[in-house]
């Protein structure tokens, strides 16, 4: 008897050890830095679609921000060896998503490095063979919605949108093909679309099911 509370005992500790750790990590590139905990940047991989081709991202050096050091290198895998497509300098980012057949990188930070929206952080970046295309700061993303000032004060908040998958999505063009876009899902509950090839903002829309609580 006291044997078998003893292993119901271990087994709830167990239940819960996991539950705090899926609580508190994600696994990188899926789109959520772990909020509220200082990890250290590690070295992690993200795949196109067709998981032929991938991005591996690098930390850089000790002690510097992600926004000034790190880099990236993308990969076509091949039977034996596989072949370096291009590479990115100079940042760090744990959330980024490749497609395109590996030309197109949208990198986004998942958190506020100053606390708040501002015109100093990525919110979002596209890359074309690993050059910038263009970029938004956390600030023009989000914009000065009048209720954004309270909503920050009350709680601290990530960049992106928690129970939201951002990605690729493919946009009607009438007359003409089809634009590759992206939807990024912030956390005021705005969506907004962008041309991945040119990194133009197309539109923002307000969800309907946005929370205040």
């Amino acid at each position: 008897m006291v044997k078998v509370i003893v292993l119901m005992l271990a087994t709830l500790v167990s239940l819960a050890a996991i539950a705090a750790t899926k609580s508190e990590s994600v696994s990188p590139g899926s789109g959520l830095e772990p909020i509220g905990e200082n990890v250290r940047p590690y070295p992690y991989i993200s795949a196109d679609s067709r998981a032929r081709v991938y991005f591996k991202m690098l930390p850089g050096k000790e002690g510097q921000t992600t926004s000034q050091s790190g880099a990236g290198r993308a990969y076509r895998v091949g039977l034996k060896d596989d072949k370096l497509l291009w590479k990115t300098e100079g940042w760090f980012s744990w959330n980024t998503h490749l497609g395109a057949a590996g030309r197109i990188l949208v990198r986004i930070e998942s958190f506020f490095e100053s606390g708040l929206p501002s015109t100093e952080d990525i919110g979002i970046a596209f890359y074309d063979k690993g050059k910038l295309v263009r970029s938004y700061s956390t600030k023009e993303i989000l914009k000065d919605r009048p209720w954004n000032a309270q909503f920050f004060l009350a709680r601290p908040q990530p960049f992106i949108h928690t129970d939201r998958p951002n990605g690729f999505i493919l946009v009607e063009n009438s007359g003409s093909a089809d634009i590759l876009g992206f939807e990024l899902f912030t956390c005021d509950n705005y969506r907004s679309l962008f041309n991945v090839r040119t990194g133009e903002l197309i539109r923002q829309n307000l969800l309907q099911d946005r929370q205040d609580d």
